[in-house]
């Protein structure tokens, strides 16, 4: 034991950073992301705060500053551990993900299996305790609800409902048994996690959340829910934006994640076919080096002029700098239910921002896209039907998108879409 524990740096303690706000009830709210960074965490919050709740996040540290109305626990997401926990983790870890290959019948089985590979998580695993603890400290922050921000935070999120019989909520951003199903790698070592993970807890949830009606229609499926899982959409709270015709060069503009599932390379390789004097400029935080070898395909196709690349911007700028493009880009292709029925936060910021949209012939963004008349929906997943769409469009088409959006945007937005989450709260929450 003294070995191991000389091996590593000091353990890591969470802090709490504590806000004067008050509230008549007291929410957590677990993510483990950088808090401050996700927009659809950030609006629960805000919603939260505005219906006179306290709220306590417990997350890792963003970009953004952090709002004084939080109470904020800051984790690591980091491990400090000795050799031989980390041998004892990885063993657990493996063990844990055999059993959950083997897809266990019962509850106490698919809950085991769960339990091993998730406490064999040295990061997840300190993070879990560090919330418990922090719980413990200030029983003046006893949760009298807990909302848990995607599959991997439901371990603590039901933990502390249990320990202070709170409702239970879980926001399922994705169809999470879905995510990557075209990587071998990640159907064999992460996807059986998940399937064991939500089988486990998504049965005690009091209400899951999902962000499209396909994804809600899955979930509810395959899972034995309290009740149907219920569709909450990543709409961006309203802001006025300018209407901004186009003059001279057309903007083309992809926000987001830059990473290889997202096929931005089709779009580097469609700027080497288009005609028209259009500009791509693709930006967000890079998934290792995706960006560098977009950068590199674009210079090898000699359309570096046509494709630029920037970092993201800060959160509270991020629809004013959008603002200045004239087409939204998200075309992105099937291949599972969570490609199938994606409805991503982008969709919905672009015509906040007052872009016509560029996206895939996928079932909810298309239906939405064809109701308020605000872009192009390309069929093919290829350059040249991306660069055919480029083309086809005329600067008078683009503007007429551009105004539609804005006013599709009037009723797309979390003003709107909030009273999904408020409504339940109201009900599961209510005394019995």
């Amino acid at each position: 034991m003294t070995e191991d524990r000389a091996a590593g740096p000091a353990p890591f303690r969470a802090h709490l950073r504590r806000s004067s706000a008050v509230g008549a009830r007291t929410a957590w709210l677990i993510a483990f992301a950088a808090a401050t960074d996700e927009p659809r965490l950030l609006r629960k919050i805000e919603t939260l705060l505005q219906a006179g709740w306290r709220v306590v996040v417990c997350g890792y540290e963003g970009r953004s500053p952090m709002p004084p109305e939080w109470n904020f626990v800051s984790l690591a997401n980091q491990s400090a551990i000795g050799r031989w926990t980390a041998r004892r983790m990885e063993w657990q870890r493996r063990i844990g993900t055999h059993l959950a290959r083997l897809d266990p019948p019962s509850d106490a089985l698919k809950g085991l299996a769960s339990h091993l590979v998730y406490s064999g998580l040295p990061n997840w695993h300190r993070d879990h305790r560090e919330i418990l603890r922090i719980a413990a400290e200030n029983p003046d922050l006893k949760p009298d609800l807990v909302i848990a921000h995607n599959h991997y935070t439901c371990p603590p999120a039901w933990d502390l409902s249990k320990r202070y019989s709170a409702p239970f909520l879980i926001d399922s951003q994705e169809y999470m048994l879905g995510v990557l199903l075209d990587s071998p790698q990640w159907v064999r070592e992460q996807r059986p996690f998940i399937k064991v993970t939500q089988d486990a807890y998504f049965a005690r949830a009091d209400q899951v959340f999902t962000v499209s009606q396909g994804i809600a229609d899955q979930i509810t499926a395959e899972q034995p829910l309290k009740r149907p899982a219920k569709v909450m959409r990543s709409t961006p709270q309203h802001a006025r934006h300018p209407f901004r015709p186009v003059s001279g060069t057309r903007k083309l503009l992809y926000h987001g994640l830059i990473d290889p599932a997202r096929d931005l390379d089709i779009a580097v390789r469609a700027a080497a076919l288009w005609t028209s004097d259009t500009k791509l400029t693709i930006r967000g935080p890079s998934e290792g080096d995706t960006a560098s070898q977009l950068a590199a395909l674009a210079a090898e196709l000699g359309v570096s002029h046509k494709v630029t690349f920037e970092p993201a911007v800060p959160f509270v700028e991020m629809l004013a700098r959008a603002n200045e493009a004239d087409i939204g880009y998200f075309v992105y292709r099937d291949g599972s239910p969570q490609r199938r029925f994606v409805l991503p936060n982008k969709f919905f910021e672009y015509q906040m921002a007052g872009l016509a949209l560029m996206i895939s012939d996928l079932p909810e963004m298309a239906a939405l896209a064809r109701r308020y008349d605000t872009g192009v929906v390309v069929s093919d997943l290829t350059p040249e039907a991306i660069a055919k769409a480029i083309d086809s469009l005329t600067d008078e088409q683009i503007n007429t998108y551009k105004a539609n959006a804005l006013k599709a945007a009037e009723t797309l937005c979390w003003e709107q879409e909030q009273a999904v989450l408020l409504e339940t709260i109201d009900e599961v929450c209510r005394p019995a």
